[in-house]
């Protein structure tokens, strides 16, 4: 009897070579990353390392130079022929992109629609799902992030958590094989970050998957089961969470987390 091929792995995210330069700056060098379905990565690193450049290309919201990216099994961008690279088209690739959740850290909620609407809006224009289809996700969403009493409400009205909240239920409204973060507590007032990381964290238990750019070495350390290390525009050092934060190899990652950890634990100055 001849043997069952083994199923192919199949990653939520595959990332081969991404390169973006600016002019004459590197902004990212060749960098390498792979996420399972379901598994939760936190990138951390200094800030101008490319964190939040890497996110744009990984949605081709900036155009990568170089490299290759699968979301799903799915070439996203640029696809090999043989020996030949061929960028996809423009409607192939909006095509591919819902199934990246981007929540930005300007958030982008337009300020004309409710927060209902800012989650029904997408879903109809680019899922082409029937309006009361989306609306009934929408308010699924809304309520299973605890608010499902702000739905009618316009972003001016709603705390920076509450418009949190409601970005995040906007991209999980795409049914996104991959969620991405960048920063997601970093525009909010301090007793607004444990609210976000909450949801997080509930996101976290439920399964999806997601990379977040974080400086919450906390939310890193507790609820990622991996975290990477960004700096100059490569991963210079990836492992279990834990593990990488106890143990870590590379130098610049030793000196950053000593710069982070003694910044968290510093006293406050008393004012006279």
């Amino acid at each position: 009897m001849s043997e069952t091929p083994a199923l192919r792995y199949v990653p939520a995210l595959r990332v081969e070579g991404l390169t973006k330069n600016f002019r004459t700056t590197t902004a990212l060098d060749s960098v390498y990353l792979d996420i399972k379905q379901g598994e939760i990565v936190a990138l951390i690193g200094p800030s101008g390392c490319g964190k939040s450049t890497f996110l744009r290309c990984l949605t081709w919201l900036e155009h990568p130079d170089d490299g290759f990216i699968e979301v799903a099994g799915q070439p996203f961008g640029r696809e090999r022929h043989g020996a030949v690279v061929r960028r996809q088209t423009p409607r192939q690739i909006d095509r591919i992109r819902p199934k990246i959740g981007l929540v930005f850290q300007q958030l982008n909620l337009w300020p004309h629609l409710t927060a209902l609407e800012n989650i029904v809006r997408p879903q109809v224009v680019v899922l082409r799902r029937p309006r009361e289809e989306a609306a009934r996700r929408a308010r699924e969403l809304l309520t299973r992030l605890g608010l499902g009493d702000r739905a009618d409400r316009y972003p001016h009205a709603l705390s920076g958590g509450q418009k949190q909240r409601v970005a995040i239920a906007r991209a999980l409204a795409m049914d996104p094989a991959l969620m991405l973060f960048d920063e997601p507590t970093s525009a909010l007032d301090p007793e607004l970050v444990g609210e976000v990381l909450a949801v997080l964290r509930q996101l976290a238990e439920a399964g999806t998957t997601m990379l977040v750019v974080t400086h919450e070495i906390g939310f890193a350390a507790n609820v990622a089961d991996r975290i990477a290390f960004m700096d100059k525009g490569r991963i210079i050092e990836e492992g279990p969470a834990r593990q990488l934060l106890d143990a870590p190899r590379d130098p610049r990652l030793r000196n950053f987390l000593d710069l982070v950890l003694s910044h968290r634990d510093a006293p406050i100055a008393s004012q006279n």
